[in-house]
């Protein structure tokens, strides 16, 4: 596991470009990032904090959760212009495997990311393999809209396994390669499910009550594609890596206030 450093940009960051606005804004987000980091509710923190090209993986930065074993997906510039520090997940295959073990009564999903495109019906994010009773899937679809939902029961009951939740639009081509921050909040006392854009709340809705999950489920997943589609091996419901890039996959075993989502959102951004 890797653990934060009070480290602090050096004189070679601002030869390789950084100005000096940048690097007191990235000290600024080291130093908040290691406060979030001691938050009891922080489920997992992945982040590529090595630049070495290979051996760097997708590090857990919190302490109770498994390193990213990384497939095919590499290093990449990350949202601060920082070279081989996010990772690339567009060649088909791409992807982060993760281990998160327990049971959680509600679930936030945060992340940076640079779409290249939207070629695929579903774009992964944070799928758990399979998508049996009580786990989280969270993509984005083809028309730009963030997909969340938790399986709530067997899909052999009428009224369907789960409750979708969809976002408006998030992405459109002229965006293409733009960083941006997207946050997904599922509270599972009030019910409900909150997706966010730069911040700011887009759309919140709630769950009925015959397909709110008892719990969630994460386990075996996979970040940035499907690791063992179900029901369906077509091409296009099974093949799933998102055409784009990550930098930081955050995830906490309680619902995020509007306020934390902003304020993560304000000193996260370059």
């Amino acid at each position: 596991l890797t653990s934060i450093q009070p480290d602090r940009v050096s004189i070679a960051d601002l030869e390789a470009g950084f100005d000096r606005g940048s690097v007191s804004r990235l000290n600024a987000w080291k130093s908040f990032r290691a406060e979030l980091l001691e938050d009891p509710g922080l489920l997992a923190y992945y982040a590529t904090t090595s630049p070495a090209p290979n051996g760097s993986g997708f590090d857990a930065l919190s302490s109770d959760s498994s390193v990213g074993a990384v497939v095919l997906a590499s290093t990449t510039t990350d949202r601060w212009g920082r070279a081989q520090s996010a990772r690339d997940f567009s060649p088909t295959g791409s992807r982060v495997r993760v281990t998160l073990p327990g049971e959680h009564a509600s679930l936030s999903l945060m992340s940076w990311v640079r779409i290249d495109s939207l070629d695929r019906l579903y774009n992964s994010l944070f799928l758990t393999d399979g998508h049996e009773i009580y786990e989280p899937h969270w993509q984005i679809m083809s028309d730009g809209r963030i997909f969340f939902s938790v399986r709530a029961r067997d899909s052999g009951k009428g009224g369907g396994d789960k409750h979708i939740t969809f976002s408006p639009s998030i992405w459109r081509p002229s965006q293409s390669g733009q960083w941006i921050h997207i946050a997904t909040v599922f509270d599972g006392q009030k019910q409900n499910v909150t997706h966010y854009l730069n911040g700011e709340p887009i759309t919140m809705e709630s769950i009925p009550d015959a397909l709110q999950p008892e719990k969630e489920v994460i386990g075996s997943a996979s970040i940035g594609n499907w690791s063992e589609p179900a029901y369906r091996k077509d091409p296009e419901f099974a093949v799933r890596n998102l055409n784009g890039s990550l930098d930081d996959v955050v995830l906490w075993n309680r619902p995020l206030h509007a306020s934390e989502v902003r304020e993560i959102y304000t000193q996260s951004k370059p």
